[in-house]
């Protein structure tokens, strides 16, 4: 017990010496905090100069939440937020261990093979997301922490999370049908009531015009229905948009290999990468299996169906970098459990764990720049392989759906 307490706090030094060291060079949340020092100013937050050239594309409530902050070292606001993130990232899995079953218990050696094996998979984009100091980690905890205080019947506290959330980054907007469908409606309406209290709450600092203009500029910059949003070619961008254009259009990317088998005209793509969302929106279904506005007790079942929505969240929004991959981190969660589990059932399903871990190697360290070099590196973004990972990974989640599992326990 001493020599565990002595690891741990060791462990707890090391990830704030590297926090530290991570907020001192800076990052994203550099260009938070810059919107924070225009909007006090009567800027335009959405308009250059930006810094590092990187445009901001948040809420000006988010903006204007930083403003504060704006003045201050930058090294404050971002080794906090940076630690925060980490308890985000406690709090995600501790969240997730209580949709699983008790019973049977994993021993002591495979509840280590869990977190190890989770860990391994999610590993580069949490440091990814560390290093870039974003915020994925804590979009991700807002998701399960709604779902986890909706179970515990705490409605205004799980709206006004996700309502954060939403207003933050529209990501997480993909929850809100979902707790409708499984009719938690007071929560859905808390939700719907913080969103608004969030939206009106610049007005009552800033000039009228001045806000009424910035909603202007953000709804212009994220309207889902721009051109910029429907065919993304160059590396560094994953999501649907990026990976479909690619294969079936002709199309320059940082390599002269060639990527698409067929050649559609730009309107028959945009058509056929509306099409796709629709698909993946319309599986959701399959997952859910009931009528509208049934709720499900099974919690095991629950967080199978939130692990599929935050899986579908990058591929679906545009303009999706490789930190906001750490989504998969619930269906990670869930696949290695369930594979832990049969595998302690003497199941013999060793040809299929192997072909998933192949595909899932993309998630790993193994294959950051420095592992593989530069050109391995580039040619792995080149060809999307990411993406194609994840759409693995999906049909992964969907062969084993809850129904496989036994014992599974029941909300109360």
């Amino acid at each position: 017990m001493k020599n565990s307490k002595i690891l741990i706090s060791l462990i707890l030094i090391l990830i704030t010496v590297y926090c530290f060291v991570r907020a001192r060079k800076g990052g994203d949340f550099d260009v938070y905090l810059h919107a924070g020092e225009k909007i006090i100013q009567e800027q335009n937050i959405y308009k250059p100069p930006f810094v590092k050239g990187l445009q901001y594309y948040y809420s000006p409530t988010f903006a204007l939440f930083l403003a504060p902050f704006s003045s201050i070292p930058k090294i404050i606001p971002e080794f906090i937020w940076l630690l925060l993130s980490i308890y985000f990232l406690y709090r995600i899995w501790i969240i997730s261990m209580t949709f699983f079953p008790k019973i049977p218990e994993f021993s002591i050696k495979e509840n280590y093979w869990w977190i190890g094996l989770t860990l391994f998979f999610v590993l580069r984009f949490i440091l990814m997301n560390i290093a870039m100091i974003q915020m994925t980690i804590f979009l991700i905890w807002a998701s399960l922490e709604t779902i986890f205080q909706i179970e515990k019947k705490n409605y205004l506290l799980s709206g006004l999370i996700l309502a954060i959330a939403i207003n933050i980054k529209l990501m997480p907007l993909i929850v809100l049908p979902y707790i409708l469908f499984r009719n938690h409606l007071i929560s859905f309406c808390y939700t719907l009531a913080c969103s608004l209290l969030l939206l009106v709450a610049p007005y009552l600092f800033l000039k009228h015009e001045y806000i009424t203009m910035l909603y202007s500029e953000w709804w212009q910059i994220i309207n889902p229905t721009n051109q910029e949003h429907m065919i993304e070619t160059g590396n560094g961008t994953h999501s649907l948009v990026s990976l479909i254009p690619v294969y079936i259009t002709d199309t320059v990317g940082n390599f002269e290999y060639k990527r698409n088998f067929i050649n559609l005209s730009i309107e028959t793509t945009h058509l056929v990468v509306n099409i796709s969302r629709l698909i993946l929106v319309f599986f959701t279904f399959w997952f859910l299996r009931t009528l509208p506005f049934k709720k499900e007790f099974d919690k095991l079942k629950i967080y199978w169906e939130v692990s599929y929505l935050l899986l579908v969240t990058p591929l679906l929004f545009p303009h999706q970098q490789k930190y906001a991959f750490m989504y998969i981190a619930p269906a990670i969660i869930y696949l290695v459990y369930v594979f832990i589990y049969k595998i302690k059932n003497n199941e013999k399903i060793w040809f299929k764990i192997s072909v998933l871990l192949i595909f899932s190697i993309i998630f790993s360290p193994l294959i950051g720049s420095d592992v593989i070099g530069r050109f391995m590196h580039d040619l792995v973004e080149h060809y999307r392989i990411l993406s194609i990972s994840t759409f693995v990974l999906m049909v992964y989640l969907a062969l084993y759906s809850p129904n496989k599992i036994q014992n599974t326990t029941k909300s109360i």
